[in-house]
């Protein structure tokens, strides 16, 4: 949906879209739907066997948290003119300590499990 918002503007109203877009934004948008479209290629079976799972670990592990510090810096960019994003920042914050605290427990209790 974003996407197609996007490109609608785009074709609508050029002039509106080079002004609410800057070139940071196409380049790190548009590797934010880089990683989209490799990680949902990627996403069956056949194609996740192709590349092989270190890789698939890898590819999915680095798109993740790329498009998640994307939307961190989209909200932050945006507190000092309105202070009710930081609503969203302290969202997607708890959400990154939640996944490190998952990921050092998973690796405790396998290091427990090995010895």
């Amino acid at each position: 949906m974003h996407a197609v918002a996007i490109a609608s503007l785009a074709l609508v109203s050029a002039s509106r879209f080079r002004d609410a877009v800057t070139p940071p934004m196409l380049i790190f948008g548009g590797l934010g739907y880089g990683f989209i479209l490799v990680m949902v290629a990627t996403s069956f079976d056949r194609t996740a066997r192709l590349i092989g799972t270190r890789a698939w670990r890898a590819l999915h592990w680095t798109g993740a948290n790329y498009i998640w510090l994307i939307f961190l810096n989209g909200f932050a960019s945006r507190v000092g003119a309105r202070p009710l994003y930081w609503a969203p920042i302290a969202l997607l914050v708890a959400v990154m300590l939640l996944r490190v605290a998952r990921w050092y427990v998973l690796r405790r209790v396998r290091a427990e499990a090995a010895a």
